[in-house]
């Protein structure tokens, strides 16, 4: 009767399909996801097969996860012990433009910078460095954004984290339409046919991709994220065929229910337009699908995506079911770097380490959020696995039960969740070892038996880590017999 109970609790949908579904898994990877990263991939299959969306690259799940650092905003250097104590790999760091330039041609870069490269190369962290904003008013008083300019600032960049040894890919702004662009130029914050600021930013990318490629061709260059839809309408102004990737901040706010399967606009929304940046279900796997079909298409090839922002602030949608407590945030972050990875990016980066308001891991007062331990416990669990394949969810990324199969050495682990919240299914894992099971903090789950020996497992909106599973899965909605 609990189990029965519990699942009256779920979404009445989710429960319904649990109700009639039986979901037998076979291990293995996919064709879908072989022929998404494939050099010769077809456009429109890939803008239009929701199963090419699945596209994990072949490498560990640790290698993916990256953290956006606020050093050169006042965050304090003991922070970065604690990307090591986490197990990041990546970082997103940066120096402004106007402190690095002060007088034209002479690039001072401060000593903490420095400093940080230097710890970053000792431990095997790579930095997306992010080329911002505008140049010094004592060399371009009258163009603060000029691209020439800029593109010998992303040189420098190159140059200095070379010389460092530090693995690193140059990210060309942020945000443009937020951090001065629109505000110097004009134009809607979402782009149009003639939107000044879409053509400046078009012109940074040209120049710096050439000179930078120019220094060094192996050089890893990408374009930023501001809105969906500014990328189709920047990629309309021919961009450099050396390009190497590009940059998407999927946040996902208002969506209905909690979660970053989900995105907060619908596709006929006004400012997608012209384009079909997103399927019908609204998930944000359909967006960056597609966005790696746009770039596809007209930079010529595959390119690699880069999620260089993703997060939630806390206190948002106060007293709504799906306000963004502490808790929700924890259990939501593993969901941000599981999907992440499984849409095909090289990296994830979440938002962030410390700063910036309720967004940061770490408070302003130096205790840390229960985010930190969340992202600390995911990388033990998964980081020296490699995501697989789908399990669960692929006819439906937005709802319901999502179940994703990593391989490592030790064998096979399973990251499990309900998008909608508490259910009970029992587990027949069909292999003879013990089953583990670990809450999104590492810490071990108890769990009962049924009649026939199967454990029931409660799952929420927390993903959970199952070791001991063997070549399938089953998962079943716990019936009213079964308790018995």
């Amino acid at each position: 009767m609990k189990g029965l109970k519990m699942l009256k609790k779920g979404n009445v949908v989710a429960g319904l399909l649990l109700a009639v579904a039986l979901l037998i898994i076979s291990v293995g990877c996919s064709d879908a996801s072989e022929k998404a990263v494939a050099e010769n991939v077809d456009v429109e299959q890939l803008r239009n097969n929701p199963e090419l969306g699945f596209a994990p690259l072949p490498i560990k799940f640790g290698e993916t996860v990256g953290l956006v650092v606020h050093f050169n905003q006042g965050e304090t250097l003991e922070h970065l012990k604690d990307l090591k104590n986490m197990g990041i790999k990546w970082v997103r760091d940066e120096e402004y433009w106007g402190g690095i330039e002060k007088k034209k041609g002479e690039y001072v870069w401060p000593a903490k910078f420095k400093r940080r490269l230097k710890f970053y190369k000792e431990n095997g962290i790579g930095n997306i460095f992010a080329l911002t904003y505008s140049a010094n008013k004592n060399v371009y008083p009258d163009d603060p954004y000029n691209p020439e300019g800029f593109g010998r600032y992303a040189v420098a960049a190159a140059k200095l984290h070379k010389d460092a040894g530090v693995e690193f890919v140059l990210e060309i702004f942020n945000e443009p339409a937020n951090f001065g662009l629109r505000k110097k130029y004009g134009g809607k914050w979402y782009g149009e046919p003639n939107c000044p600021w879409i053509d400046h930013y078009a012109k940074m990318v040209i120049e710096s991709v050439r000179q930078v490629k120019a220094y060094d061709p192996n050089m890893k260059i990408i374009t930023t994220d501001h809105w969906w839809s500014t990328h189709y309408w920047w990629l309309e102004k021919d961009l450099p065929k050396e390009l190497d990737g590009f940059a998407v901040h999927p946040y996902a706010h208002g969506a209905g229910t909690p979660g970053p399967e989900i995105a907060h606009f619908g596709k006929d929304s006004s400012h997608a337009k012209p384009w079909t940046i997103m399927d019908d279900d609204r998930s944000n796997r359909s967006l960056m699908r597609r966005l790696r079909a746009q770039y596809a298409e007209k930079i010529g090839r595959p390119l690699e995506m880069y999620i260089t922002e993703w997060g939630y602030a806390l206190g948002r949608f106060k007293g709504k079911e799906w306000e963004t407590t502490e808790d929700l945030a924890a259990a939501l972050l593993p969901r941000v770097f599981i999907n992440g990875v499984a849409a095909g990016a090289r990296v994830v980066s979440w938002y962030c380490s410390s700063g910036d308001g309720t967004w940061g891991l770490i408070r302003d007062d130096q205790t840390k959020r229960k985010t930190y331990y969340s992202l600390k416990a995911m990388v033990e669990q998964l980081g020296d696995y490699q995501m697989i394949k789908q399990l669960v969810g692929m006819d439906g990324t937005t709802k319901g039960i999502q179940a994703y199969l990593f391989e490592g050495d030790a064998g096979y682990k399973l990251a499990v969740w309900n998008i909608e919240g508490p259910v009970e299914v029992t587990f027949d894992s069909g292999y003879p070892v013990p089953l583990k099971v670990y809450d999104h903090f590492g810490k071990a789950l108890p769990f009962r038996y049924v009649k026939d020996g199967l454990p029931i497992l409660k799952l929420d909106r927390a993903p959970i880590y199952i070791e001991g599973i063997g070549e399938y899965c089953l998962i079943e909605p716990l019936s009213l017999d079964k308790t018995k």
